[in-house]
């Protein structure tokens, strides 16, 4: 059988109505929704399915939401492919945590509680010192990195692909920055609508919310390599993971560097598994001749 790698989504993919085809037509996908209802209480699916959408993104719904609609669409997979020949899996952000799942390092409920507590401190951390963040495009990211040390409370959050940096801190650092950036040779520098400054340091006291559960943990043999977003590379076999997902709150994601790590173990194409299309086009940008397959959709998963 083909080999595959699998891509998880992180924030920002959502939208109303993500999983309901899914939900609707295939049993083992169904079964992971109803196990998120189960937790998440009965009016979860609805504002997942039916909105309306300003409930959807508020980031404590919204993680749980793309966390549980890409496991659905990862067991619909399965369910149509039960010999899936996995080289390796990774996840931007949130979608770490639905890739370790995926590769059986976390129960799915395991994984659904870190992350529904993982949202709530980031949110809670996002309110008591307020942030943003920008995209910074067609700029090395060494040269986004150094410009961005010379600001107070500014830093590297995202290494996404070639031309495409993010970058989270106070937002008087990020304009004051942007006309540097720009002289520097960046095509544009684009605010995010987001709620905090994600990945970086404003998010430790989520970071010291989150360590004890992690730590709580028991984390299983994963049947697959995973890449880690602070490594920039496959945890290795003694990975400590309560550590380095504890780093990930605070810390860069090196998506480009991940990528790179699981194209390399000879995977001959990279299924998207979840709501939307980000990481697909990444793929793209990071490697041009990289075959990539959308896998959050009934009709998508018809075609693979």
């Amino acid at each position: 059988m083909t080999k595959i790698a699998l891509l998880f989504p992180g924030q920002g993919a959502q939208y109303v109505g993500m999983g309901k085809d899914l939900y609707e037509n295939s049993p083992a996908a169904k079964n992971i929704f109803d196990k998120a209802s189960a937790l998440m209480g009965e009016g979860f699916l609805k504002t997942v399915f039916e909105g309306p959408e300003e409930d959807l993104k508020r980031t404590d719904i919204t993680q749980v939401a793309i966390y549980t609609v890409s496991l659905a669409a990862f067991a619909a997979l399965k369910e149509k492919h039960p010999e899936l020949d996995v080289v390796a899996a990774g996840g931007l952000s949130l979608g770490e945590y639905s890739a370790l799942t995926a590769a059986g390092v976390l129960s799915f409920e395991e994984g659904l509680e870190l992350v529904r507590s993982r949202s709530l401190f980031m949110q809670e951390a996002a309110e008591k010192a307020p942030g943003t963040m920008a995209a910074v495009l067609q700029l090395d990211g060494e040269v986004v990195k150094n410009i961005c040390a010379k600001y107070p409370s500014l830093y590297v959050a995202n290494f996404n692909c070639p031309g495409q940096i993010v970058i989270s801190g106070a937002k008087e650092s990020i304009e004051k920055a942007q006309e540097e950036l720009m002289a520097a040779g960046a095509r544009r520098v684009i605010p995010l609508a987001v709620g905090g400054a994600f990945h970086s340091p404003f998010m430790d006291p989520a970071r010291e919310k989150l360590l004890p559960m992690l730590k709580a943990t028991k984390w299983q043999k994963a049947s697959f390599p995973v890449a880690s977003n602070v490594l920039g590379s496959l945890y290795p076999e003694d990975a400590d993971f309560a550590s380095l997902l504890g780093r990930q709150i605070v810390e860069s994601v090196r998506w480009e560097d991940d990528f790179r790590a699981i194209a390399a173990l000879g995977a001959e194409v990279s299924l998207e598994c979840g709501p939307g299309n980000v990481l697909c086009g990444l793929a793209k940008k990071i490697d041009r001749e990289a075959k990539t397959q959308l896998c959050g959709k009934l009709d998508e998963l018809a075609s693979i």
